[in-house]
Order: C-alpha cells, then sequence, then structure tokens
C-alpha cells in the first residue's frame, strides 16, 4: 500500500515538475516575442545635430544632449535646441553637468564655459533673431575662456574638469579659473591625449583617459 502511494506521489510530482516546465517555455516565448517599441530621434525632430557627444538627464526629468550642433533638450515630447553666447555658429558642446545647487555649467568646444542658473532669471531662453531656425539662444554667463571636455562635481561639491589634464576649478569673483593638478603624467603626452570621465568610486576618485 505504501509503496503504490509512493508511486503516486512520485507520479504527481513529476507531472508539476513537467507543467512548470511548460509554463516558464511559455513565458519565454513571449518575452522573445515581444517588441520592444523602439523610435530614432533626428534633427528633423529637434534634435541639434545626430552626432551627440553627452546626455545627461538633471533633477527635472529633462535630458540634455550635447551634440556638435549646439545644446538640445528633450522633455520626454520634443526637443528644444539652444545656442550658447553669442557666437552666430553654433558650438560644439563637450559637456553638461547639474551642481548640487541647481546651476548648470556648461563646456563648449573652443568657447569657454558657461554657467546657467535657471532660478536667478524669469525667462531662461530668448528667440533667436533666425527665424528659419527653431532655436533659442538660452541666457547663459561666459565664466571661463578655458576649453574643457568633461565637468565633474565631488562630494565634497569641488568642481573638475578634464581637458588635457586635470583640472580643479576654482572661483574668484564671478569667474572660473583652472588650476591643474599633478597627476605624474609624461610631461608632453601628445596632442591626442584627453582626459574623459572623471568618477568617484568606493570613496576613490578615477580617471578614464584615451588616446583618440
Amino acid at each position: 500500500m505504501s509503496n503504490t502511494r509512493g508511486n503516486h506521489f512520485q507520479v504527481l510530482s513529476g507531472s508539476r515538475v513537467w507543467l512548470y516546465f511548460v509554463l516558464f517555455l511559455s513565458v519565454m516565448v513571449g518575452v522573445r516575442a515581444e517588441q520592444l517599441p523602439v523610435r530614432v530621434y533626428t534633427t528633423a525632430d529637434g534634435l541639434g545635430s545626430s552626432a551627440i557627444i553627452h546626455i545627461m538627464r538633471d533633477s527635472r526629468g529633462f535630458l540634455w544632449f550635447c551634440t556638435r550642433d549646439g545644446l538640445s533638450r528633450f522633455d520626454g515630447v520634443r526637443f528644444t535646441t539652444y545656442s550658447i553666447g553669442q557666437n552666430p555658429s553654433y558650438p560644439t558642446i563637450n559637456h553638461i553637468l547639474e551642481t548640487r545647487n541647481g546651476v548648470y555649467l556648461i563646456a563648449t568646444n573652443g568657447g569657454g564655459i558657461y554657467r546657467f542658473d535657471p532660478n536667478a532669471v524669469s525667462s531662461p531662453v530668448s528667440p533667436t533673431s533666425d527665424d528659419t531656425d527653431n532655436r533659442v539662444t538660452l541666457n547663459a554667463e561666459k565664466v571661463s575662456e578655458s576649453s574643457v571636455g568633461v565637468l565633474f562635481e565631488d562630494r565634497a561639491g569641488r568642481l573638475w574638469a578634464g581637458a588635457g589634464g586635470l583640472y580643479q576649478l576654482e572661483e574668484t569673483g564671478n569667474r572660473l579659473s583652472l588650476r591643474q593638478i599633478e597627476l605624474g603624467l609624461p610631461v608632453k603626452p601628445g596632442k591626442n591625449f584627453a582626459i574623459t570621465r572623471i568618477s568617484r568610486r568606493a570613496g576613490r576618485q578615477s580617471l578614464a583617459n584615451r588616446r583618440r
């Protein structure tokens, strides 16, 4: 009698395992068959350029795109592309950083560093004079003539910049100056040397550099 019950239990256990296996396969097939919605955005949608250098999500939920032809902001529906500074041409935007106090720093390629405080102005943007262009001019203040590739704020609130080396940003009056930090690198590492990322992991600052 006990042997019969044991065999019956083994049959039920085997059936359950098989049922679970069939359900698992059904779920996997359903996942593989699911097509994720993918949309490609281009300049036709208002993006400044298809050549994107950096993407940042700010505290307000906006996505900022640093492109070779201006700075674009995406609100989930549409793009707004900004020109930076008074130069009629649209400079390459290397990086954008939202600091802990809500101020944005924008690093342009050859045009210096700009600072934009959305809480300090009632109208953060103004129309461009070119009616054929949907761009607007960001009311940003130029705070440095230096051109850098990447910006970073550490846990202590110190600002850093990477270009042909590592620099700490220091504010004097209403201007930012760059103080180079000695890294023990070759004296002349070459024109292709650039720091492309500054991060902090496990309480220790790390640098990523490359040769283009």
